[in-house]
This record gives structure tokens, sequence and C-alpha cells, in this order.
């Protein structure tokens, strides 16, 4: 793994400017939030340039919820300004997001200058041509789910990560059930919660589903010592997302011995805390998934290279949730990263091995960017 810190990458790379542009692409189907419906993937494009004219990308992706209000100011912000961009990249303050697609683009830059993919860039070692990747099953009515979890069954998936919902949680019992009825142990189920369940709520819930041979439940309760005390009240994996917001979270988790699983998102934690994450993981024998915010394929990349390094460092490689852009009406790519029979290749080009096309910029920008060479040069440097 690279040695790297994120402030001798960006002084080695002598950024001299930024561009930055608010998109939207809309959900393929909405989705069911604790705050209401999102209808659309509000995200900001970044990239920056080195004097030599090379430029590397990076999606800033708050995640489902956030609006084209939001990533347009956030845009106007960091437009044009690379100085202040490379000094965002590691400044505390700024909300991890921001940060987190920064230093993607950065990482980017930096291996394209190189000639590498980024996990060559990042990992000596070869690693895995494909990851393996779930189907997410957003919170549906029960006809709705069905219909989709047999979609992804038909499409190759052979792991579901099904959302639940606090309010129907028979409901959600029984659509469990059906699978099992239907598909055996031929498909591996997951479990989102997303921290709606009490200790008590989730204790019950998770001692009826025991029988159904459930891979592990995120997030079932939203503090940190109620997520330690479930471990040893179920038989059911506990995963960590919502409180493995960041490295120094992720370490907290490892200390408590509050999670078997690992969420790592590297759109939230950043692409190098996130590798920094998986080793400490490792080291306590906690297995690791790494999981999209929703992105495009843009966002999905670093993502991917990421999760195919802890991959060819695991013993068992594991389903990861980079499985999503298919979720999107669009992408901002014209070859990009969908899955396919429960797969998503790795890129294989420079950098990220994904390079933004100027008409899906254009297609997809919530306002004309104030700097345009950004959306009329993207295929340059691909």
């Amino acid at each position: 793994m690279s040695s790297l810190a994120l402030d001798r990458i960006a002084t080695a790379l002598d950024v001299e400017t930024a561009a930055a542009i608010p998109i939207a692409i809309p959900y393929r189907r909405p989705l069911a939030l604790a705050t209401g419906i999102a209808r659309e993937h509000c995200a900001v494009v970044i990239a920056v340039g080195d004097a030599g004219g090379r430029r590397g990308w990076g999606e800033i992706a708050p995640g489902p919820g956030t609006s084209r209000v939001e990533v347009a100011a956030l845009a106007a912000d960091l437009d044009g300004h690379g100085e202040t961009v490379v000094e965002l990249a590691n400044r505390a303050d700024v909300p991890a997001a921001v940060r987190a697609g920064i230093q993607a683009a950065l990482l980017d830059l930096e291996a394209r200058r190189r000639g590498l993919p980024l996990h060559t860039h990042l990992h000596s070692d070869a690693v895995p041509a494909r990851v393996s990747v779930n189907a997410m099953i957003d919170r549906l009515p029960a006809g709705d789910a069905r219909h989709a979890i047999d979609e992804a069954i038909a499409a190759g998936f052979r792991c579901l990560k099904i959302k639940l919902d606090a309010c129907r949680t028979a409901e959600c019992e029984e659509l469990l059930r059906d699978v099992r009825r239907r598909h055996g142990d031929a498909i591996r189920l997951r479990l989102d919660c997303n921290g709606q369940w009490t200790l008590a709520e989730a204790r019950q819930v998770l001692e009826r589903l025991e029988p159904l041979a459930i891979e592990y439940v995120e997030q079932p309760v939203a503090d940190l010592e109620d997520l330690r005390a479930l471990r040893g009240l179920t038989a059911v994996r506990i995963a960590a997302d919502e409180a493995a917001a960041s490295f120094e979270q992720i370490e907290r988790i490892v200390d408590r011995g509050a999670a078997d699983i690992l969420i790592l998102k590297p759109s939230r934690v950043g692409p190098l805390d996130s590798l920094r994450a998986a080793a400490v993981a490792r080291a306590a024998g906690i297995t690791c998934v790494v999981t999209s915010n929703l992105e495009s394929s843009l966002g999905i990349a670093p993502a991917l290279h990421i999760a195919a390094i802890i991959d060819a460092q695991s013993d068992r490689p594991v389903e990861h949730g980079l499985g999503t852009v298919s979720s999107l009406e669009g992408d901002l790519a014209v070859a990009g990263l969908p899955p396919r029979d429960g797969y998503v290749e790795v890129p294989t080009g420079v950098g990220c091995g994904i390079t933004p096309a100027p008409d899906s910029l254009a297609r997809f920008s919530v306002i004309a960017s104030p700097r345009g060479d950004a959306a009329r040069s993207a295929g340059e440097d691909a």
C-alpha cells in the first residue's frame, strides 16, 4: 500500500485548477428514507487539474436525501479554486463526503500521472479482476419487494441486502421466510435496519429470524454500546454502518468489540482511511464490506479499487455493496460499472478508470458550470 500521506500527494501534484459541477440523476425507483422519499441522486463532480493538463475526477456524494440546492451551493464554493480544494481535502471541519470526493480526485490524478490503475498505485500485489456484489432491496410493499427480489435473482445475484421497516416488522419477516421457502440456502440474506430498533426490539426480532440463516444485520440499533450488547444476545452477526462514519469511529467500534462486520463507505470515510480501517479491522478479525452511497460509476470506481485490494488481502472475499449503478436512470460514463451476474468488473484503465462523458455531464448538470471547460474536455485524459 502507498505510504504517502494525502498532503504529500497534493503537494507533489501541484494542483492548479478545480472545477465543480452539481448533478442530479433520477433513481429508477424512489427510495424510502426515514426522512421521506428521495427521487434523485444529487452530488458534485469534482475535477482537479495539474500544470501538465492532466485531470483527476471524483464524486462528492453526501447520500440519498441531498437536494439540488445543497449540491449547487457546494459546487459554487468549490469551483475554480484548486488551491482551496486541496486544503479542504485535509481539514477536519470539512464534511466527510466533501473530503472523500476531493481525495478520490487527487488520488485519481496521481495514479494517472504515474500511468497506473488506482489499485496498483495503492497496492503492489495483484487484485481480483472483478468484485462480487449484493443486490439492494429497498423498503417496498410486500408484492413489490418480492418482484424486486425475483428480478435480482434472475439477474444473477446470489446475495440480497433487504432494508427493513421497523413499522412493518411482521411483513418483513414473512418476506424473508418466503425467500427461504422458494430459494433455500442458495441465496444469502443480509438485513439493513438503519438503527431503527431499540435493543429490546432488535433482540426479539433477531431471535425469531435466527433459523433463517441471516448472514448479518446492518446497524440494528443506533447506539454503539447497544451494538456491543446485542452481539452477546443473538447468533446473527452484527454490522456497523452509520456508527462507522469515520476512521476514529471505526477504531472505537473495534476497540469496544461492537461489531462482527464493518460497512466501509469510501465516499464517506475517504479512500485512504478506508484502507487504514480495513487493516485495523483485519488485525481484529473483523470482516469489511465496502458499499456505495448510491453514486454514479464515477463514485463507485474508487470504492471498487478499495474493495479489490481488501479482497486480495482476505482469505474469503465477500459480496460488497457496489452493484448500485443500476439503481440510477443514467450514468456519467459511457461504459460505466453496472453489475453483471452478481459481479462488477474492476476498472483497468489509469487512475480510477472512469472519466465522465461530456454529454452526460451536460444532461445531468443541475446548473451550467461557470467553468464549462470541465465538461468540454472530460474525455481528454480517459
